[in-house]
């Protein structure tokens, strides 16, 4: 009976070690299919990007209206910034501005994206020219102090997509929160892509919805970001970056991401200079692929 017993404990214990392995495996690598509007996962900052994506609580300028819209309660007074980005296949603008009036905060960000010279073939396989994709996305963004070091902050995603003669529009929400633990330590967590799904054809497109969380610690004009995210698209993807200021004026960044096959390393720098600053990250592509120049401006 004891025998019998302990094999029955045994057979449990290595089916909930195998369910709790499979759920592992289910939230960190399993990928959906299905997945489209990739386009809204590409990074709009020089910064978040020279710092490896690793920007989630560290995000300090109107781009947090995509990063992580709670981080807008903490930026003071009314700022304005443009980011620029080009890479081997597209271009894309982005355009943010923030204001902060008491607790409550506002984000606008306007972003399209530009993709040239794709090649189209016919039913045999033929190429028969090319053509061009065009995608606009509007976001509204409020946020809040919750309470003293809480953050927390939405943004309305209006878009539109134009592939060949297809065309799409819907709508999206992201929603991110920043905790401040210490003067100098900051966490942030979003959820984005969350809502209606758009449709090519009549046929539903999911978006590529997904998670984030971050820690970020600055001191001595040292700054170090870690931050994961998992896209339904994707496995888990994590990033480190880090940043060090000279007084003020001067910063040199690296980053590396972990878990995507096109990219890894990154690089950037930034200067300020009487109320401006102004970015630029690096991005080698690997499979042969060319790089990413990305530069950004904020006021």
């Amino acid at each position: 009976m004891n025998k019998l017993l302990i094999f029955v404990l045994m057979i449990s214990e290595g089916i909930a070690s195998a369910d709790w392995k499979d759920s592992l495996d289910s939230l960190f690598k399993r990928k959906e299919s299905g997945v489209g509007i990739a386009w809204l996962k590409i990074s709009p900052s020089a910064r978040g990007i020279g710092l490896g994506n690793a920007y989630i609580s560290a995000v300090d300028d109107p781009t947090a209206g995509w990063w992580n819209p709670g981080a807008l309660a903490r930026i003071e007074g009314t700022h304005f910034n443009f980011t620029h980005t080009q890479d081997f296949m597209s271009r894309q603008e982005f355009l943010g501005a923030c204001i902060k009036r008491g607790v409550n905060a506002y984000g606008l960000t306007v972003s399209g994206l530009f993709i040239n010279g794709m090649e189209y073939r016919n039913e045999q396989q033929d190429s028969i020219g090319e053509f061009s994709a065009f995608s606009f996305l509007m976001g509204f963004s409020y946020a809040r102090i919750l309470a003293p070091g809480v953050y927390f902050g939405g943004t309305l995603k209006v878009f539109s997509e134009r592939i060949l003669t297809y065309e799409s529009f819907s709508w999206l929400t992201d929603f991110g929160v920043v905790y401040t633990a210490l003067h100098n330590l900051q966490f942030g967590g979003t959820i984005v892509n969350l809502g209606r799904y758009p449709k090519f054809e009549n046929q539903e497109v999911k978006p590529p919805r997904g998670w984030k969380i971050g820690a970020s610690y600055k001191k001595y004009g040292c700054l170090l970001s870690i931050d994961a995210n998992k896209y339904i698209d994707a496995v888990m993807q994590t990033g480190i970056g880090l940043e060090y200021s000279i007084a003020s004026l001067l910063a040199v960044r690296a980053g590396y991401t972990f878990g995507i096959e096109t990219y890894s390393f990154s690089a950037g720098l930034g200067v300020k200079w009487k109320g401006m600053k102004i970015d630029y990250a690096f991005r080698p592509y690997n499979l042969g692929l060319g790089s990413a120049h990305i530069f950004t401006l904020v006021r």
